[in-house]
């Protein structure tokens, strides 16, 4: 990610211009996703990784299921803000699975975690690593 980062020119004064948020919303979702890749190696609970999209074009970047069946499901934002709108996708999958969904998280790069309805929560980015 930080050859990419380095070819490309993106430095911390790219990331911090709210007018790149077109181009910093894949390398994130990309880093983010690479890191639950990493952790996956040593985490205590073993999980496949999925992408999740429906017939009607709903999407989740990131779904963990665990052996015993449970789903995690993860949307990745690059804004320090979020809208009930980034939790469509979730939503879908926490109604389709029912008693396996065990929660959605929309990940920002804003900093406070925040419920936002049944299983359904904000947190920062940072938050894969605490």
């Amino acid at each position: 990610m930080g050859l990419l980062c380095s070819l490309h020119g993106i430095d911390s004064s790219f990331i911090g211009n709210i007018e790149n948020g077109n181009e910093l919303g894949p390398l994130l979702e990309s880093f983010v996703i690479m890191e639950i890749c990493k952790q996956q190696t040593w985490s205590d609970y073993d999980y496949s990784l999925f992408h999740y999209r429906d017939v009607d074009k709903k999407e989740v970047d990131l779904v963990l299921e665990l052996t015993d069946g449970r789903i995690i499901a993860i949307e990745i934002k690059a804004s320090s803000s979020f809208s009930p709108r980034d939790f469509t996708g979730l939503k879908t999958i926490r109604n389709s699975f029912g008693n396996r969904f065990h929660c959605g998280v929309v990940l920002y790069t804003g900093t406070d975690t925040q419920p936002f309805g049944d299983k359904l929560f904000a947190a920062p980015i940072s938050a894969i690593w605490q």
